[in-house]
């Protein structure tokens, strides 16, 4: 049973004891008494009720050694579990030399109590006895105790040292948490483990003696220790948990004795004032965080015993310039250097069958995969090798001196946060083998200004181009089934996205932070499931049905742009969910260009949107808008679609593209003028000569017009 399973048991069984044995036997000058044995005469001090509308013990209370029961005298050997649990005006208190346990609980939350003498026959301190005692400033501990609960002294915030008799030999789970005044702890040559949390939180305390008994170092032991500057670990301690010394930032150095075999997830984390650790040979695994943000953190050696190298082991370790890999490694996790802006080179040992290293960068031994270009090269372009297939998670985070790189045709995956934080890279072509584009591939890749997407990309995924802010043009394939969320946050420079008909998702926010001009999402009979999103666009184009992320938070989903001043729905929509129409407050223009009324709600449109909006519908449909559900409240209803969307103007040449009766009218353009639909099939072309030049086009839908290097797009 798991440490956090067995406690939250504990607890429950022992919240439902104190509950069921909430009556006291007898009352004696003030005090609440159990009998423990009538035959022993010994009773314990306990509550007067479990749900205490009042205190039962305020300000000083003397505990005495024996009480009157009836014609018996009993004496007093135990203080029951929670007694005086959330006695917060009970300052001091004196326990008879009688007590031989305090039970658990027995203090906790005791807030005004600033001192307290445990007599010397007391063996045991239970679970949490003197959890919350924020005001204690010191307690003696007897050398009879031989056991010292979980959490006995968490939270004492006031405590400022404390000596552990020679007869204890475990330190239970959280036990010193949060003592956050605590400068000093002797630790006696009996304890053989520190447990989990014992001294989490300790920020005050300075240094620390682990006596050489100790074979185990519980999770999170010296976690948030930010006081501490040194530690021995002795030779007989054979692991290092997860988070034992996490946020430890004052550490400057730790030798690690050649008896340890593992260091856990986060064990160093955050010691940024570590500028050097010696890893010895026994270890064989290095845990997922291990170093993370070690900042001070110049070089690291892996010894021959290491087989694996856990995710982000030396994350955002920015000191550091040099790692060397040994022949026995053969796993290294996801992001293992991540943001180790200094790294120059990565040697591996040529006899490891697993890695090798060229010019300082990381490959599989037989340069498939590549796993990490150090940010600390400093170069300005790169070519990877032909041979490479893969580029591997964060591979190239952070190389901001990158301005290209060159992607061989054989690469077919880029992973999550390959080129994030590239912020001087300025385009990018995606060969056409490449199936997916990862979570933060192209993150804030500030300098971006146009990317190819190839046609075999099926999906982009999570933030995969957020705070692309340069970031003008994209061209989604039609092979892209699901866009990521805020897979194009912030990318404030883009004017016009089309959404291909092969996307079936969008999800939440993927747009977000967007200022379009158009927002066009393609034809099609499958209808597109949308979540919330929070984007600009004046203008929307909607070309199939539209369902909501989740039937039941249907009503819940915000999409639509509250600046857009037009929609478009096409023949193909069948029926649109609620998808937050009613935010287009500046919303003047609605063309329905199905016969057929789509599928909506009452609701669909607002009042304000019903009352002063047009809508454009087929010759001959009025009549069935007029009494559709989610139509029929439009005031102005107009038989004739309107002829495209708003005239675009180029800002260098001023050509014009329009639409007129099923023609698209170009003015002022020169040479070739060709016409697409939004597949990316050529309509029809002509040649122009500044003069007015008329293109035919099938019918209904969004065209793409190339002309003298200039793209532009019309509805029809």
């Amino acid at each position: 049973m798991n440490t956090l399973l067995r406690k939250t048991l504990f607890a429950a069984l022992f919240l439902l004891a104190a509950i069921g044995a909430s009556a006291y036997d007898f009352e004696y000058e003030g005090g609440y008494y159990n009998v423990i044995s009538s035959t022993r005469l010994t009773c314990e001090i306990t509550y007067k009720e479990y749900q205490k509308e009042t205190e039962t013990y305020k300000g000083d209370f003397i505990i005495p050694k024996t009480v009157k029961y009836g014609n018996d005298i009993y004496k007093v050997v135990e203080i029951g579990n929670s007694a005086f649990d959330d006695c917060t005006s009970l300052t001091s208190f004196t326990i008879p030399e009688t007590v031989t346990s305090i039970g658990s609980s027995a203090f906790d939350g005791c807030s005004s109590l600033i001192s307290v003498t445990i007599p010397e026959g007391v063996t045991s301190i239970g679970f949490a006895a003197f959890r919350g005692c924020s005001s204690l400033t010191s307690v003696a501990i007897p050398e009879g105790v031989t056991s010292i609960g979980d959490e006995a002294f968490r939270g004492c915030s006031s405590l400022t040292s404390v000596a552990i008799p020679e007869g204890v030999t475990s330190i239970g789970d959280g036990t010193f948490q949060g003592c956050s005044s605590l400068t000093s702890i002797s630790i006696p040559e009996g304890v053989t483990s520190i447990g989990e949390r014992v001294f989490s939180g300790c920020s005050s305390l300075i240094s620390v003696t682990i006596p050489e008994g100790v074979t185990s170092i519980g999770d999170a032991a010296f976690g948030g220790c930010s006081g501490l500057t040194s530690i021995t670990i002795p030779e007989g301690v054979t692991s290092i948990g997860q988070r034992a010394f996490d946020g430890c930032r004052g550490l400057t150095s730790i030798t690690i004795p050649e008896s340890v075999t593992s260091i856990g997830d986060w064990a160093f984390r955050d010691c940024s004032s570590l500028t050097s650790v010696t890893i010895p040979e026994g270890v064989t695994s290095i845990g997922d965080y291990a170093f993370d943000y070690c900042s001070g953190l110049t070089s690291v050696t892996i010894p021959e015993g290491v087989t694996s190298i856990g995710d982000y082991a030396f994350d955002y370790c920015s000191g550091l310039t040099s790692v060397t890999i040994s022949e026995g490694v053969t796993s290294i996790g996801e992001g293992a250097f991540r943001g180790c802006s200094s790294l120059y080179e990565i040697i591996v040992d040529d006899e490891n069958s697993d890695f090798t290293s060229i010019k300082g960068a990381l490959y599989s031994k037989d340069i498939t995969e590549l796993y990490c270009y150090p940010a600390g090269l400093m170069e300005t372009s790169f070519t990877i090798p032909e041979t490479v297939t893969s580029i591997e998670d964060y591979a190239f985070h952070g190389c901001s001196s990158l301005t290209s790189i060159i992607i061989p045709e054989g690469v077919t995956s880029i992973g999550n946060g390959a080129f994030d934080y590239c912020s001087s890279l300025t385009s990018v072509t995606i060969p056409e083998g490449v199936t997916s584009i990862g979570d933060w591939a192209f993150s804030y890749c500030l300098s971006l200004t146009s990317i190819i997407i190839p046609e075999g990309v099926t999906s982009i995924g999570s933030c995969a181009f957020f705070y692309c802010v340069r970031l003008t043009s994209i061209t989604i394939p039609e092979s892209v089934t699901s866009i990521g969320d805020q897979a194009f946050y912030c990318c404030s420079g883009l004017t016009s996205i089309t959404i291909p008909e092969g996307v079936t998702s969008i999800e939440d926010g993927a747009f977000r932070g967007c200022g379009l001009q158009l927002f066009e999402i393609a034809n099609g009979t499958n209808p597109l499931v949308l979540s919330d999103d929070d984007f600009s666009s004046k203008e929307l184009y909607i070309g199939r049905s539209i369902v909501t992320k989740s039937a039941t938070a249907s009503s819940e989903c915000q999409f639509i742009p509250s600046d857009m001043e037009k929609v478009t729905f096409s023949r193909y929509v069948e029926s649109l969910d609620y998808i937050g129409m009613d935010n287009a407050t500046k919303l003047k223009t609605v063309v329905a260009l199905g016969k057929i009324p789509p599928t909506i709600a009452d609701d669909f449109f607002s009042v304000d949107q019903y009352d002063n909006a047009t809508l454009y519908v087929p010759e001959g449909a009025m009549q069935a808008y007029m009494e559709a559900p989610g139509w029929r409240f439009f005031y102005n209803i107009v038989e004739g679609v309107p002829t495209g969307i708003s005239q675009v103007e180029s800002t260098t040449d001023g050509m014009t593209v329009t639409a007129d009766n099923g023609c698209i009218v170009i003015s002022n353009a020169h040479g070739q003028v060709n016409v697409y639909d939004v597949s990316g099939v050529l309509i029809n072309s002509a040649n122009a000569d500044s003069t007015d030049i008329r293109i035919t086009v099938p019918g209904h839908g969004i065209y793409i017009v190339k002309a003298g290097g200039k793209t532009q797009k019309v509805a029809m």
